[in-house]
């Protein structure tokens, strides 16, 4: 059983992660357009293990790398809540 404190960390660690990721994927969308496949493959990769690489290690100060359901529930929430925002703006 993880401690609570913890857990709480972990939520708000995925929520904002899961924003930072719709924000880079929102970026990347409108950088990658006229790209050719090749180069497009590339860079997504590099881009998804940078990704990984910075979420997983931020899993691992926090909880030891203990992945949980609701970390991806709260990456998704984040998700949900920056398209909100921006339909909001826009």
């Amino acid at each position: 059983m993880i401690n609570l404190n913890i857990q709480l960390k972990l939520i708000i660690f995925s929520f904002i992660f899961g924003f930072f990721f719709s924000i880079i994927l929102n970026y990347y969308n409108e950088y990658i357009v006229d790209k050719k496949v090749i180069y497009k493959i590339f860079i997504t990769l590099i881009m998804m293990l940078l990704l990984d690489i910075i979420y997983f290690t931020g899993i691992y100060i926090i909880s030891n790398a203990i992945f949980h359901i609701y970390s991806l529930i709260s990456i998704i929430f984040g998700m949900v809540v920056y398209s909100v925002i921006i339909k909001k703006i826009t």
